[in-house]
């Protein structure tokens, strides 16, 4: 067999493999000379420039802003005081600042026996308000409670005036205490700069007025 014949068988067995490869192809799908078949997708994605294409994902989504929460609701605080007097009804004691009434009673129980060295009693327990005391010719006590310190001073000096039957048997030993912050009289808080003469005179004062008004 000469060198032109065997080119020629060569070259139509070439032909025959080729054509058996595209007959195995999918229908549709293309063939390249030496690749065999190929994906559509991937000569789609060669044609538009580059092979193999990234996937694309969504941007995140940014983060949540935290709206400005306006501040917790101030809950108001509940002040309590209380009166103590010794059992013999000669000295009178009071405190405010505390946050229940049983801590407000041992307060000024404690204070009153470590004051006077005697036994003593609760007059009477109050928050939020003003409390005062008027006492008779025997020294029995007589309790005013209101927002305003001279009306608790005047409900006092009404009931000791009610219960003794007169005018002038009635007197204050102190002037009334508050607690908290819901109290009137914005002159009452001078009393914490008051000597103790100018304190006496102030309770005369305070009592003479609340005479008056019961006349």
């Amino acid at each position: 067999m000469n060198l032109r014949v065997m080119h020629a068988i060569v070259a139509v067995w070439m032909l025959c493999m080729a054509g058996s490869a595209a007959a195995q192809c999918q229908a549709g799908m293309p063939t390249v000379p030496g690749a065999g078949c190929v994906p559509r997708d991937y000569i789609e994605n060669s044609n538009r420039g580059g092979g193999y294409q990234q996937p694309q994902y969504a941007p995140e989504a940014p983060p949540p802003r935290y709206r400005d929460l306006p501040p917790p609701p101030i809950l108001p605080v509940i002040e309590y005081g209380a009166h103590a007097m010794t059992t013999d009804n000669e000295s009178l004691f009071g405190g405010t600042g505390s946050l229940s009434s049983n801590s407000a009673q041992k307060l000024v129980l404690d204070f009153c026996r470590e004051r006077s060295g005697k036994e003593c009693k609760v007059l009477g327990v109050f928050k939020d308000t003003c409390q005062g005391f008027a006492f008779d010719r025997k020294n029995t006590p007589y309790r005013g409670v209101d927002n305003d310190p001279r009306k608790a001073v005047s409900e006092a000096m009404g009931a000791c005036v009610r219960a003794s039957g007169k005018a002038g048997q009635c007197r204050l030993w102190k002037l009334p205490i508050c607690a908290g912050n819901d109290y009137v009289g914005s002159d009452f808080n001078a009393s914490k700069k008051w000597d103790p003469s100018e304190y006496e005179a102030q309770v005369r004062s305070w009592t003479a007025t609340a005479e008056r008004g019961l006349r």
